[in-house]
């Protein structure tokens, strides 16, 4: 026995298109009514209700759109009359329209097939159904199970209050999207009042395509008061392996808890003599040096020698390495903070900035590693920039929910949201490889920048008011 929706219709989900076609003038209409039964009592969408099985207690209401079909052209009906598990449905067709089949509903049918509305409300669930009509009977037997749409819930906890959810419905867990962009959710649910969470499970619901897809929920709530500048905080959790999502059923998510003492506690080492010296860094294998102490907001870092200087025809080469570590275990709740984010002079100083005509240009000789998870993004560069006030340094972000790659395995890994990251060993930036051409082998002089701070962050707004709060200009655009 299939196992479907039954479903019932709530104001908070707007209707707005009707797909009804102009009618030629010399058409002569006629009222025409059909009886509609679900398969199983199943309907549209869903006031609130615990599912039982795979399936949501609902039923149909006077007003639904539908949506009838004779393969090439659409017309509009709606639902007039409820009794029982029946109800009927009526309006003006043309004469001689025949249709073959109805959809549900009618504002999400558009070019022969019904499509999952992107923005959805709290309190109701668009889910799609279809089914043949009978023209003998004038009857329509709908179905969710056939209508390509199937129901994702999630069970929330805690002590904050919801202002908008959002769900990543993708292909892979990596975030990465091309261009240096942030990926962008795909499915969104509003509220016309915040979800104050307590200790009893709230559920919300998103309607979206059947298929095997990787879910990422976003739900946006009052920034805490440890946020620089914004308004609100997102606070993110992804299952990183794929879920079946099967046509006309309900697939329940792990509980998630969303307290707030457990989603603060970011991580910012600030350098300089006014701030926190070196911060506990240290420098590739102890070849190089950081003075923490010398200027008030930043350290320098002079580099160690990668390659001993050698002879290359007329000129000589040294290849230079300053990769900054942190090998203090810390704890940092990465489904609050998504982004981590470092200002520095190194990436323009490996563009050659700075250092005498003649340096290699080796930017992608900058990468981001965590033990455990190895390099960001396989050792590819950097993700986005933002540009700052002081000479030649620049802000890089490193999105942390794109995929890490063991260089070696090509494993890919992916950070927790659920759970706090755990540094065990070393959290690195590696600036390696910059080679350096010189008239003589005495003027090969260690390369030196400069390292303002490292930190996590929600967002790139954050970012960005952080920047704008520590430099005392306004960000970049």
């Amino acid at each position: 026995m299939k196992k479907i929706f039954i479903l019932a219709v709530s104001a908070a989900f707007a209707i707005t298109a009707c797909n009804k076609q102009e009618l030629p003038e010399q058409e002569n209409n006629v009222y025409r009514e059909f009886t509609a039964t679900i398969d199983e009592g199943a309907s549209t969408k869903v006031i609130f209700g615990n599912p039982s099985g795979s399936s949501i207690p609902a039923s149909f209401q006077v007003g639904d759109e539908i949506a009838l079909y004779d393969g090439s052209v659409a017309h509009t009906v709606s639902v007039t009359s409820v009794s029982g598990d029946k109800a009927t449905i009526g309006g003006e067709l043309p004469e001689g329209f025949n249709p073959v089949s109805a959809y549900y509903p009618a504002s999400a049918f558009k070019d022969g097939k019904l499509s999952v509305p992107s923005t959805q409300t709290y309190g109701s669930v668009p889910v799609l159904l279809n089914g043949p009509v009978d023209t003998d009977y004038n009857s329509i037997t709908f179905s969710g199970a056939d209508a390509g749409s199937a129901v994702v819930c999630y069970s929330l906890t805690g002590d904050i209050a919801v202002k908008e959810a959002y769900l990543y419905y993708r292909d892979e867990a990596t975030f990465w999207v091309a261009n240096y962009t942030v990926a962008t959710p795909d499915y969104k649910l509003t509220f016309n009042d915040a979800l104050e969470l307590s200790s009893s499970a709230q559920k919300i619901y998103f309607v979206v395509p059947a298929g095997s897809k990787v879910l990422t929920l976003e739900i946006k709530a009052d920034a805490p008061e440890s946020a620089y500048g914004v308004d609100d905080y997102s606070y993110y959790r992804r299952k990183t392996s794929a879920v079946e999502l099967a046509s006309g059923k309900v697939t329940e998510m792990p509980e998630l808890d969303f307290t707030a003492e457990n989603l603060d506690g970011r991580m910012i080492w600030e350098f300089g003599s006014s701030n926190g010296g070196d911060c506990g860094w240290t420098v590739w294998d102890g070849k190089g040096q950081i003075d923490g102490n010398t200027q008030a907001d930043h350290a320098v870092i002079t580099m160690g020698v990668q390659t001993a200087t050698v002879q290359s025809g007329e000129k000589f080469r040294t290849v230079y390495r300053g990769d900054m570590k942190y090998t203090t275990k810390f704890s940092v709740p990465t489904g609050t903070y998504r982004f981590v984010a470092m200002k520095s002079s190194a990436p323009a100083l490996m563009d050659g900035v700075g250092y005498p005509e003649g340096t290699v240009s080796v930017k992608e000789g900058i990468k981001f590693d965590i033990t455990n998870y190895s390099q960001w993004r396989g050792g590819t560069n950097q993700s986005l920039i933002e540009t700052s006030a002081d000479e030649n340094c620049e802000i890089w972000i490193y999105d942390m929910y794109v995929h890490f790659r063991n260089t070696s395995s090509k494993v890919d890994s992916y950070i927790p949201t659920v759970t706090p990251l755990e540094s065990v060993k070393e959290f690195q930036f590696k600036f390696a490889d910059l080679t350096v051409t010189t008239d003589t082998a005495e003027e090969a002089t260690p390369p030196v920048f400069d390292l303002y701070w490292i930190g996590f962050f929600n967002s790139i707004e954050e970012i960005e008011a952080y920047i704008a709060g520590t430099e005392g200009v306004s960000a970049a655009e």
